[in-house]
């Protein structure tokens, strides 16, 4: 399957359709990175953390949008973006139904 990356910033809004959420543990998201086709993710402190696990992983596309479809990855900091790890980051995968 390939996933989509996302910031949790640029959050897609669709009218009568529901997203799907659900935690992933850090070893089942870095896993699911590597399948990512497409990343909307426009955090650069997120994106240079995740590179570092990932390295294929492709560069943001700027002013673009997640437009729904397949399943998309997320990650953010558990409270800030100083010092950010891989340790200090949690991660969701969503879809929209």
């Amino acid at each position: 399957m390939k996933y989509s990356l996302l910031s949790t910033v640029v959050a897609p809004s669709f009218l009568n359709q529901t997203i799907r959420v659900w935690e992933l543990t850090k070893d089942e998201f870095l896993e699911k990175l590597k399948s990512v086709s497409i990343n909307f993710c426009g955090h650069p402190v997120t994106n240079a953390v995740l590179r570092e696990h990932v390295p294929t992983l492709p560069f943001t596309i700027r002013g673009a949008f997640w437009n729904g479809e397949g399943h998309a990855l997320a990650a953010r900091p558990k409270g800030g973006d100083t010092q950010v790890t891989i340790d200090k980051l949690e991660f969701v995968e969503f879809f929209i139904s």
